[in-house]
């Protein structure tokens, strides 16, 4: 069964439509069709506020959530690399809870696809129950040239 959903406004990805219109989607949430509500029919859910595709984030740390807060902001890279480094050493339970709250929150923020950095494998598990869609971007990093190797036979 088709849902359908209106708001003071829609907007499209491309243009904000006012009011007076429809978001028709499958029940799978598929989007069918943004019609004119009185083309729409009956069992129209309304909200206030703005209807809109979902958000992207396109650069995102999921595994170092546990950091969040820790961290001076605006120090430079050079900083922010040692600080991880120095902070990073934490419980697998910790980690993995800090993740589920930075999902769960950019999930009831509206964002529906994630590009994640990964160091590690860390965050498989929660991306693998999460609602969100996430690509991963795999870095390797580090200043020895001897550990290349193994770091990304690691990965």
């Amino acid at each position: 069964m088709n849902q359908k959903f209106s708001a003071a406004n829609i907007f499209t990805g491309y243009k904000l439509l006012g009011p007076g219109h429809v978001l028709i989607t499958h029940a799978d949430g598929t989007i069918l069709e943004i019609a004119k509500i009185e083309n729409a029919g009956d069992d129209i859910q309304y909200f206030e506020g703005i209807l809109c595709p979902g958000f992207v984030n396109a650069h995102c740390h999921i595994e170092l959530s546990h950091l969040k807060g820790k961290i001076p902001e605006k120090t430079g890279l050079v900083e922010f690399v040692q600080q991880v480094m120095k902070l990073r050493h934490v419980t697998e339970e910790e980690k993995a809870a800090a993740m589920q709250k930075a999902d769960a929150k950019m999930y009831e923020s509206g964002i529906v696809a994630v590009g994640d950095i990964c160091n590690t494998a860390d965050s498989i598990t929660l991306k693998n129950k999460s609602k969100i869609r996430w690509h991963n971007f795999i870095e390797v990093s580090g200043f020895v040239d001897s550990t290349a190797k193994k770091r990304l036979a690691e990965m």
